[in-house]
């Protein structure tokens, strides 16, 4: 799937606590009668293998367990919370009106080796684990040894069992991390007061584990950056050591931009500058992205702000709400690049006077 880093999600604890908390799974599975997609519940063992297991079973009505052959790689999809975002709940919006919808989601993607098992006892197994891990939010929960054992025989001879070895696994959380703390907040409270519970708390939750994982920067109170750059002394020596840019942020605005081989940075005392055509076009300082004054930027984006992106620097715009419109930020980048002067030419190094 396409993953643009910001959103990436590869700690397992996450991964696995989101198969948990929505163990439906979509098992993709090609085979000589094509692409099919079948909706089954899963139970997550961890141990297992470097990724751990898949166990679920299909009804022996269903196709699909002839259809497989032991071996076959398969993909098994898990969604979490999502919702609908609409740019009404960003304070910025109410400013500029330069923003639009968008639909926030976590998926997992496991991807794996399938084995059936036509097993009675590996059945019987599967339905006990699946029975005791859901049957526990219960008050009073319901057992398998509650059924009359000969009806319960019938029942579990009419089910084949399934087991995916994981070999691959990976997580998109898309969690408005590219908003600043005030558009962000607004998102959460707005989606609280409309019962969308799950979904809030996954953005508390990526909200708070990006600022624990030092990613934060993307998602950072502006007010709070633009104090720390000021309490920065311009020496580019401090402000190697002082202020820094993580890659991920520039590799997430160079994703967005999306103009190939045109497109390139270099870091530069912990900071990154962006170049279009070999012409410096951004500055990517303290993880917000600063385009260089032209009239591009008074043009194409009027509302931006402008700001220092390190002290002692000329106000350049602040392109931090740009970030999830990525037509109009490579709009930018392009007319910004046609207004800078051309690279200057690298002098030709002096000749060696030979030794006498």
């Amino acid at each position: 799937m396409y993953l643009p880093k910001l959103f990436s999600e590869a700690r397992p604890e996450v991964l696995h606590q989101i198969l948990r908390t929505h163990p439906l799974g979509m098992l993709v599975t090609h085979t000589a009668s094509g692409l099919d997609a079948n909706h089954l519940p899963f139970l997550l063992d961890s141990e297992p293998g470097p990724h751990g297991r898949l166990l679920a079973h299909v009804a022996r009505a269903n196709p699909l367990w002839t259809e497989l052959k032991h071996g076959d790689p398969v993909l098994v999809v898990f969604r979490g919370a999502d919702g609908y975002i609409s740019p009404n709940w960003y304070p910025s919006k109410q400013e500029t009106h330069r923003h639009v919808q968008t639909w926030n989601y976590e998926v997992v993607h496991a991807h794996g080796i399938v084995a059936v098992r036509d097993d009675a006892q590996f059945v019987r197994g599967v339905v006990a684990r699946l029975t005791r891990e859901h049957e526990a939010r219960e008050a009073c929960p319901w057992k398998m040894s509650d059924a009359p054992a000969d009806y319960l025989d019938q029942e579990l001879a009419q089910i084949v069992g399934i087991e995916v070895a994981i070999t691959r696994i990976e997580g998109k959380c898309k969690l408005s991390q590219n908003r600043d703390r005030r558009d962000f907040d607004s998102t959460v409270a707005a989606l609280e007061q409309r019962g969308f519970l799950s979904l809030a708390t996954s953005m508390r939750r990526s909200r708070c584990n990006t600022a624990a994982s030092h990613h934060d920067g993307v998602a950072m109170d502006a007010t709070a950056s633009r104090r720390r750059r000021s309490a920065v002394p311009p020496f580019p020596h401090q402000i190697a050591r002082n202020m820094a840019t993580d890659r991920e942020f520039v590799d997430y605005v160079v994703e967005q931009v999306a103009l190939g081989d045109r497109l390139t940075f270099k870091k530069m005392f912990g900071e990154y500058a962006l170049y279009v055509d070999a012409k410096v076009v951004a500055l990517a300082c303290d993880n917000s992205l600063f385009i260089k004054p032209s009239a591009a930027a008074a043009t194409l984006a009027p509302e931006l702000k402008p700001g220092p992106p390190y002290p002692g620097a000329k106000p350049h715009a602040v392109a931090d709400p740009l970030l999830d419109e990525p037509d109009r930020l490579r709009q930018l980048f392009l007319q910004t690049a046609v207004l800078m002067p051309p690279p200057k030419p690298k002098k030709a190094a002096a000749p060696k006077k030979r030794g006498k």
